[in-house]
């Protein structure tokens, strides 16, 4: 048990940094990530079909494909924030096309989410 793992402690910080619930009042960087970081995390990505490291493609990650989809969507939100503005920066040196398919992508998951 961590020392400020308890209630009062716990739940704002859990909330705020999944949800961004506060807007930035307690935690200053929504939780974001995509596939590299769930499998440098975890070994959840050791067995899955799905490619951690791709963007677009029928064997790209799913969380990837929509972690660089949602960076471009809130690109003007992000750059606000000191701590995402890199985020927009590292999308923004993905090629045109590039960007174009992850959107493509993107639309192609929020379509078929039962069939993954």
């Amino acid at each position: 048990m961590y020392v400020d793992a308890v209630e009062w402690v716990e739940l704002p910080n859990v909330a705020s940094m999944a949800l961004y619930a506060d807007g930035g009042r307690l935690a200053s960087k929504p939780y974001i990530s995509g596939g590299a970081y769930v499998n440098r995390m975890s070994n959840y990505c050791k067995n899955c079909r799905y490619r951690f490291d791709e963007r677009t493609g029928d064997k790209a990650c799913p969380l990837t494909t929509l972690y660089w989809h949602f960076i471009d969507q809130n690109k003007a939100w992000l750059q606000r924030n000191p701590r995402t503005s890199l985020m927009v920066k590292n999308s923004e040196r993905i090629p045109p096309a590039e960007r174009l398919a992850i959107t493509q992508r993107a639309h192609w998951l929020f379509n078929n989410i039962q069939s993954l």
